[in-house]
């Protein structure tokens, strides 16, 4: 019975919380000059091997924003134990 009397109370108090002309339709932030458009994954793997110099294995690649830049963390396997750690700029 008191689960009932909760639930009822619930729905009384939040039923006119919200009318439908406060309800407005989400718009994306305008555009800002410190974003940019990104460079695909691979395109951020094949930047990696240019800049290793190394014939090595990648492990991942991960899109990391920080603060108004994004950049690309990728790990590459170099040799057979040894694990490489890069930054990649994210913008073209």
């Amino acid at each position: 019975m008191n689960k009932l009397i909760f639930l009822w109370l619930t729905m009384f108090l939040f039923s006119g919380s919200v009318s439908a002309g406060e309800i407005k339709a989400k718009k994306l932030p305008p555009r800002n000059k410190a974003q940019c458009d990104l460079i695909s994954s691979r395109e951020a793997m094949n930047r990696a091997q240019a800049k290793a110099k190394a014939n090595g294995k990648i492990v991942s690649v991960k899109l990391v924003s920080k603060g108004s830049h994004s950049i690309y963390r990728v790990r590459m396997l170099v040799g057979e134990k040894r694990i490489k750690n890069l930054t990649i700029k994210a913008c073209k």
